[in-house]
């Protein structure tokens, strides 16, 4: 492959290569390359000449070594030859001329080949451009490089405590401006911080955190409000690792600190325009419903009667006689499926129930209106949690619900919510067909929502479906 010999020009398919072989080869979107025995190569498939811009008498036997870059090439033929003598697959990357004249990352799998009786006949390979990969990763090193000065320089506090002799350094002057201090004030001991600067709603956090990162070992991050001797009020964020005696026991903290101030208050502007938008959004679907139960419907109904006035009595042709009734079995069907969709869209309130109630009632309206069994498993203690949160919980099973009744083809639909291990799962499970595709439009937007609404939680949703039905599971932390 790597050595300079003389050159031999080998038939049209060498090497024991049939043409189906040699086809299938050709129609594969990696590079293929084979070499004969002696090492010299043989034969290359069209992707590789494509790239290279070469025809197959330029690139046979050492020919395709020109277009290996010189800084490469020995490398290059080390790894080659060492790895043929010892028949062992071998990978390596080089960079190899295109057609362009530019020279591109190529990285390169070679296997031994053998015949039916074991006779050793050379190698073959693959090769694919990995030059994006290479840029960046280059990238990313030099992301991480810029990453590091731009630490060394942001603006962060830096403290180290002595634990056992409750002594804290602060190591520079940022430490200072971020607790309001002079440095001839001196840095905070453990017992100031918490009586005259640590927030009391967030001691019992900043205490449980650290006792935490002490007993299982792990490192320190908090974020807590800090109150100042002007008044005012900080959020800091207090990162820290425990340097440990040999047997286990804390000796020092080293860590950092910054002002997240800023960062809280965009936080909670945030989350103020997100309610308002979900109360916007409930707002808007207890209009849409009561318009369409109120409005809607009624005109339906009007039209029915309409309908049935104006129907003959007699002389109409069996033909006709199928029509008139489909067109009033249609007009009943649309009613039906606009109360239900009405009844969907604003199922009961929570301000007028709790949460368990609320759904046993949601639950056996939405099987009356439907005709599809709903088993109703819930945890009680889900009526402790906050009511956004509860709000939450009852927008997916709606939205679940209402996937199964539109798309599902369900007889029956199982959900279960309850608390575990400081997390809440809700998991909705029905017998229907399954989801046809994973990118059924009127579906995904169902399932978008859902997931969004997991995520507001820090939490994460799973879809697991086939012919037996679908299964969604979400959950999220509960908060302290």
């Amino acid at each position: 492959m790597l050595v300079k010999a003389t050159r031999h020009i080998p038939v049209e398919r060498p090497g024991g290569l049939d043409e189906r072989f040699c086809e299938v080869m050709d129609a594969a979107p990696v590079m293929i390359w084979v070499s004969a025995a002696d090492k010299n190569c043989v034969w290359f498939n069209r992707s590789w000449l494509k790239f290279t811009g070469r025809s197959m008498v330029q690139e046979l036997s050492d020919g395709w070594t020109e277009g290996v870059h010189l800084d490469d090439y020995k490398s290059c033929l080390e790894t080659y030859v060492s790895h043929f003598e010892a028949r062992t697959e071998f990978r390596m990357q080089y960079r190899l001329r295109g057609h362009d004249g530019m020279h591109r990352w190529i990285d390169d799998c070679g296997i031994p080949r053998y015949a039916r009786d074991g006779t050793f006949l050379g190698y073959i390979g693959s090769c694919v451009d990995i030059t994006y990969q290479k840029e960046t990763d280059a990238a990313l090193r030099e992301h991480d490089t810029r990453l590091r000065l731009a630490t060394s320089s942001a603006k962060l506090g830096i403290y180290e405590q002595d634990i056992k002799n409750d002594r804290t350094v602060w190591v520079n002057g940022r430490m200072y401006q971020i607790f309001g201090r002079s440095a001839q004030d001196g840095p905070l001991s453990r017992e100031v911080f918490y009586r005259e600067y640590l927030h009391p709603d967030d001691a019992s956090a900043f205490q449980a955190a650290r006792n935490e990162a002490i007993e299982t070992g792990g490192d320190l991050h908090i974020a807590c409000r800090i109150r100042l001797k002007t008044g005012e009020e900080r959020w800091v964020q207090i990162d820290g690792a425990y340097e440990r005696s040999d047997s286990g026991e804390p000796l020092r903290l080293v860590g950092v600190a910054a002002d997240i101030t800023e960062r809280k208050i965009l936080e909670q502007r945030a989350a103020e325009l997100s309610e308002r938008l979900i109360n916007v959004q409930e707002e808007e679907r207890q209009r849409i419903s009561q318009e369409l139960h109120d409005s809607t419907t009624q005109h339906l109904v009007a039209a029915g009667l309409n309908i049935a006035t104006l129907r003959p009595k007699s002389g109409l042709t069996p033909d006709e006689i199928s029509r008139w009734d489909e067109t009033e079995a249609c007009l009943e069907e649309a009613q039906k499926e606009i109360r239900t969709f009405s009844y969907l869209m604003h199922p009961p309130a929570l301000e007028a129930h709790k949460l368990v109630s609320g759904m046993q009632q949601f639950a056996s309206g939405f099987s009356d209106r439907t005709g599809i069994e709903v088993e109703l498993r819930l945890d009680s203690r889900v009526d402790q949690l906050p009511f956004q949160m509860q709000r939450t919980f009852l927008r997916i099973i709606q939205e679940a619900l209402a996937n199964v009744h539109r798309h599902a083809a369900a007889s029956r639909v199982c959900v279960d919510g309850r608390i575990v291990a400081g997390k809440v799962h809700l998991i909705i499970a029905d017998d229907g067909r399954g989801l046809e595709t994973k990118n059924d439009a009127t579906v995904g937007r169902g399932i978008r929502g859902m997931q969004d609404r997991t995520s507001q939680w820090r939490g994460q949703m799973r879809i697991r479906s086939g012919s037996k039905g679908t299964r969604v599971h979400a959950m999220w932390p509960v908060p302290h």
